[in-house]
């Protein structure tokens, strides 16, 4: 028998005025997944997060978390949910501590047990020293990972977090990874929302794609990666700016992307169908309209040219 659905979307739509911002989405994810959710801003990430913790009813179709209807058992489903969205409840007369704790308790959590679990995350996200001071004298940093203890503070057996490493060095980073990862082997359900692809391929058990509105497509990031298996990327590093377009043209030619551009640098990325003479022909292109061509990589695709090639702007 599979692991249990946690999560469970039939046919879910919400818009907002004129705007669609999720259109018939479908989604299934089970216990002790750790889901992450990719797509461009605008693609419609939060909106199915906020739908997810019962902030936002859908105009359309069913959701189910732990199998019971969201709409219809709202008081106790949150109860077994943390979130994690752009703005943190806070309150800066008190301390860091203070305000972690009444977010366990109001779960109904055991005191000892509280406790238990604000002293191990204090430590964990290294806001021990600091969960005595006021809320009102941490930096945007501090604010974050308390917004993460405040999440996890009654053991949640779904987080949902958008984007959680958001303004957090690298060694909290690490430890929001290592959480994450020890929250999943306890068969806690994680879906995420981020816009860093090396960040979603360290923490994903599976990625679902968004783009307007629609989940593109939904697998292992191994999976994901090797769908582009016929595709090679190519690098170039130009001097000076050409015209996309005549690229664009060249038969075999995937997408390209413009990733960084200054006025004497410019970083290009080709996905392109694996023939023999791809490359050539792109060399040629960049060189027939006078590109000047510092450096160039040949390299396998990874989990952001899949984002890439799901999310470009061709009509879908």
């Amino acid at each position: 028998m599979g692991a249990a659905r946690i999560v469970s979307l039939e046919n879910v739509s919400k818009s907002y005025g004129n705007k669609r911002a999720l259109i018939d989405v479908n989604l299934q994810i089970r216990k002790g997944e750790s889901f992450v959710l990719l797509g461009p801003n605008g693609s419609g990430k939060s909106t199915l997060l906020r739908i997810l913790a019962g902030l936002l009813s859908p105009d359309d179709g069913r959701v189910e978390l732990f199998e019971k209807s969201i709409l219809k058992n709202r008081k106790e489903v949150q109860s077994r949910i943390g979130i994690l969205f752009d703005h943190n409840a806070q309150w800066e007369k008190l301390t860091g501590y203070q305000s972690s704790w009444y977010f366990a308790r109001s779960y109904g959590i055991h005191t000892d047990k509280a406790r238990d679990n604000l002293d191990r995350l204090f430590l964990l996200y290294g806001l021990w020293e600091n969960r005595d001071e006021l809320i009102s004298t941490y930096s945007y940093g501090m604010r974050r990972k308390l917004a993460l203890i405040q999440a996890m503070s009654h053991n949640p057996r779904l987080l949902i977090l958008d984007e959680p490493s958001m303004g957090l060095d690298y060694e909290s980073r690490l430890a929001l990874y290592r959480i994450l990862k020890e929250e999943s082997r306890r068969d806690t359900t994680v879906v995420l929302a981020i816009n860093d692809v090396n960040e979603a391929a360290l923490l994903a058990q599976r990625v679902a794609i968004l783009n307007r509105g629609r989940i593109i497509i939904t697998g292992k990031p191994e999976e994901l990666k090797a769908s582009l298996e016929a595709l090679t990327l190519i690098v170039i590093w130009l001097g000076s700016p050409i015209p996309l377009t005549p690229l664009y043209e060249i038969e075999g030619v995937e997408q390209v992307e413009v990733c960084e551009e200054t006025e004497d640098n410019i970083m290009l990325k080709i996905l392109a169908q694996s023939q023999r003479s791809i490359l050539t022909r792109i060399v040629r292109e960049v060189v027939g309209r006078r590109g000047t061509i510092k450096a160039l990589e040949v390299k396998e695709p990874d989990l952001g040219d899949v984002l890439l090639k799901f999310t470009s702007d061709e009509d879908m």
